[in-house]
Parts: structure tokens; C-alpha cells; sequence
């Protein structure tokens, strides 16, 4: 009986054993659940941000499509602007060099005997064509025309680039002086430009030579306006002209009384200092401005 007590309580042992491991091992199934579960969660985020890059990538693409179909249109486009530029260029080459050709055409001295078909006189082919008997060839008329045509746009054109450079050359030269007065005075573009314009009004109209009887300096004679100016304008020319029997001094001396008369009538509460030897000094150096 003991013996049987025994092998009970040996037997109770081993499967208290046998079941702490199955504990054990359940707890690590359990562990693995987790972790598995974890795992699937993680792999389904990375699916979906997958899904998501794809449906990114796929719209780029398309607008990369796009892109690429329109830029290689315009290209196309350009290309065409290309040839049809090429071909303006081939003919205008064409032209510039027909219209050099022409020349030594004209000039030949056999031209009328063994070059008819090249004779683009009118009053030659106005002869032939009172000729009853006579035609003129239609391709003679039509290169006739085709050089009078020629001609015609070279002097156009001719015109056109010796205006351009007129006006190119005067916006330089005036942009070059106008800044020179800025940097001399250190005034204002707009103040320079409004004193010189004052200061030619006044002295183109009674003379360049008188600037050097002015005892007034230039930003005095700048106040003035415009009716002050005329007044001394027409004072002085009225004395020029009733007056020509006297002498320069006297000329000199109404000139001055008719400036002074209108510079008093301008002085403000700040007087300008006069410089009278700066003005005709400015004149010498730079009498371009003038």
C-alpha cells in the first residue's frame, strides 16, 4: 500500500511538472500571438502606405505624361518657327544678294545686246512696248519686277536701320549729357533736365555769345518760369532790334537791365549766389550742352 502511495505522489510530481511547462509554453504561444498580432498590424500599415506611394507615383507619372507631351509639342512648334525662320532668313540673303548682282548688271557694256532678258530700264521696256511688232518676254517682265521689288524693300530697309541708329544714337547722347550735368551739379535727373531746358529756352533765343554778359547763375535764371523768360526774350530782341545802331556796350548794358528786371522779380526768401565765370567756364568745356 505504501509502495502505490508512492508511485501516486511520484506520478502527481511529473505531471505538476509536465503541466508547468505546458504553462510555460503557452505562455510563450501567447507571446508569439502578440508579437504575430503586432506584426500583421505593422505589415498592413506598410501595405496601405505602400497602396498610397503606388497611387502618388502613378499620378506623377501621368502628369510627368503630360508634361513631356506638351513640352515636346512645343518643341515640335519650335522647330517649325525654326524652319520657318530659316527660310524668311534664305530669302532675305536671297534678296541682299540679287540686290548686289544688280549693279554690275546695270553697268555691263554689252547689257542691251547679249543680256536682254535681264533689262529692267523702264524707259527701255516703255520703247519696246510702243513697238507694235515687239513683246517683251513675261519672264523678262517678271524678273523686271522682282528687281524693282528688290529695290524698293532694300531702300525700305535701309531707311528703317539708319532711323533706328538716329534714334539710338540721340537717346545715348542725350542719356550721356544729362547724367554728366547729374554728377557736375548733384541734382536730380529730372531738376537737370528742367534747368537745361530753361537755360536753351532763354539762350537760344537771344543768342549763345550772350552767356558770357550773364551775371546771374544758372540756379537763378532756373526759377524763373516760363513767362519771366519770354519777357526777357522779348525785351531783348525788341532792343536788338530797335537798337542796332548802338554800340555792344550798349546792347550789353539793356541786356542786363532786361535780366535783372525779371531775376528780381524771381528772388525768394534764399537767395542763390551768383557765379558768373562758372557758366561760361561750363560753356568752354562742355559746349554741347549748350
Amino acid at each position: 500500500m505504501s509502495s502505490e502511495l508512492k508511485s501516486l505522489k511520484q506520478h502527481i510530481i511529473e505531471l505538476k511538472a509536465e503541466n508547468a511547462e505546458l504553462r510555460k509554453e503557452n505562455t510563450e504561444i501567447c507571446d508569439l500571438k502578440i508579437k504575430l498580432s503586432v506584426s500583421d498590424a505593422e505589415i498592413a500599415e506598410l501595405m496601405c502606405r505602400n497602396a498610397k506611394v503606388l497611387r502618388a507615383n502613378r499620378e506623377y507619372n501621368k502628369r510627368r505624361d503630360a508634361e513631356n507631351a506638351k513640352l515636346m509639342a512645343r518643341i515640335e512648334e519650335l522647330k517649325s518657327e525654326n524652319i520657318k525662320f530659316k527660310d524668311r532668313l534664305t530669302k532675305v540673303e536671297q534678296k541682299i544678294i540679287q540686290k548686289k548682282i544688280i549693279p554690275p548688271i546695270n553697268n555691263s557694256s554689252n547689257f542691251n545686246s547679249e543680256n536682254n532678258q535681264l533689262d529692267c530700264d523702264l524707259s527701255f521696256r516703255k520703247n519696246l512696248l510702243k513697238d507694235d511688232d515687239f513683246t517683251v518676254p513675261s519672264e523678262q517682265a517678271v524678273e523686271c519686277d522682282l528687281m524693282q521689288q528688290l529695290s524698293v524693300s532694300s531702300t525700305i530697309i535701309r531707311s528703317d536701320y539708319e532711323e533706328i541708329l538716329l534714334w539710338y544714337s540721340f537717346t545715348e547722347s542725350y542719356d550721356k549729357r544729362i547724367n554728366k550735368i547729374h554728377i557736375i551739379n548733384k541734382v536730380k535727373i529730372n531738376t537737370a533736365n528742367n534747368k537745361a531746358r530753361k537755360l536753351y529756352k532763354l539762350f537760344n533765343a537771344v543768342g549763345v555769345k550772350k552767356i558770357k554778359q550773364v551775371t546771374y547763375s544758372a540756379n537763378a535764371i532756373s526759377n524763373l518760369n516760363n513767362t519771366q523768360i519770354q519777357n526777357i526774350i522779348d525785351y531783348v530782341i525788341s532792343k536788338v532790334v530797335t537798337n542796332n545802331h548802338q554800340t555792344p556796350k550798349n546792347n550789353q548794358i539793356n541786356a542786363l537791365e532786361a535780366q535783372k528786371q525779371s531775376l528780381d522779380l524771381a528772388e525768394v526768401s534764399k537767395s542763390t549766389p551768383s557765379i558768373p565765370q562758372l557758366e561760361s567756364t561750363v560753356h568752354d568745356q562742355n559746349p554741347k550742352y549748350y
